[in-house]
């Protein structure tokens, strides 16, 4: 059921996909709008502008690494519990975020809320889509699709102007007001949902899609960097030994962390190689 929202079987909410709508615009604004700060983060670190960019990686490595592992909370402890718990902990990180007084705290705040946006809007979109009937999907997506097109040519816009005007602390100060306002429409509007007990964690796959993830990052973050080819080379190579190994263990498990069964649907399949292209 939805607390203070009806939501017939089969039909859909609007209330509950703006809800997620907004946090998936929380969670990509916050993936760019730390690039027009940098200067002047680096400036209050006492730090080259260049050398204050893991705080950006950090976030994006975070958030693409974790991802997997959202499905098996989700199912473990029930989205509507992972969503209310992921949101308070995006706010909870951005204060640690605009509080900073190093790269390394700022770094940890980053971390911090790429956890959170890691199972933020999987989670949330999930839960629309698992009550949306198969007539209202494509309008369903149409709402959860626009923060993806909006927030990266909005964010680094008003990250540039909120640093310029107010400090770049306030980057991050922004979020709670408008966290603590999502927060409060979703544990009104996102519905109750069950655990289905899930078994336990495949961890050894988890572990393979992080290093395979951070390495595919990091290496071309690194790779048009002469002096570092030889260790961006070894990342991407680190990486495609633990997302090969990863894919293979998938295939292999009776319960995988990440069900590759879903590529055998030509529609999926379209849809994320189209994607990632």
């Amino acid at each position: 059921m939805i607390v203070g929202v009806t939501q017939a079987p089969g039909g859909w909410s609007r209330p509950v996909a703006l809800t997620v709508a907004a946090a998936f615009f929380l969670e990509q604004t916050d993936a760019t709008i730390l690039a027009t700060a940098l200067p002047a983060i680096a400036h209050d670190f006492g730090m080259r502008p260049g050398d204050v960019g893991v705080a950006l990686t950090a976030y994006l490595v975070t958030v693409a690494a974790l991802i997997p592992v959202s499905g098996w909370l989700s199912d473990r402890y029930g989205g509507r519990r992972v969503f209310l718990t992921a949101v308070a902990g995006f706010v909870g990180a951005s204060v640690l975020c605009g509080l900073s007084s190093s790269l390394a705290m700022l770094v940890a705040g980053r971390v911090i809320q790429g956890v959170a946006g890691a199972m933020m809007v999987p989670v949330g979109r999930f839960i629309v889509l698992s009550g949306t009937a198969k007539t209202d999907l494509v309008r369903a997506v149409a709402y959860l699709t626009w923060p993806a097109l909006a927030a990266p040519v909005v964010a680094p816009f008003v990250g540039g102007v909120v640093t310029q005007y107010a400090g770049w602390p306030w980057i991050f100060f922004v979020n709670v007001p408008l966290g603590a306002v999502l927060l409060a429409v979703a544990w009104r509007v996102i519905p109750a949902t069950t655990p289905t007990g899930r078994s336990g964690l495949d961890v050894p796959t988890l572990l393979l899609v992080v290093t395979g993830v951070v390495g595919l990052v990091v290496g071309l973050d690194l790779v048009t960097d002469p002096r570092r080819a030889w260790v961006a080379a070894g990342l991407l190579a680190v990486a495609a030994a633990g997302l090969g190994w990863a894919v293979r263990r998938a295939r292999r498990a009776p319960t995988p962390m990440l069900d590759l069964r879903a590529f055998a649907r030509p529609t999926f399949r379209v849809s994320g190689t189209g994607g990632v292209a």
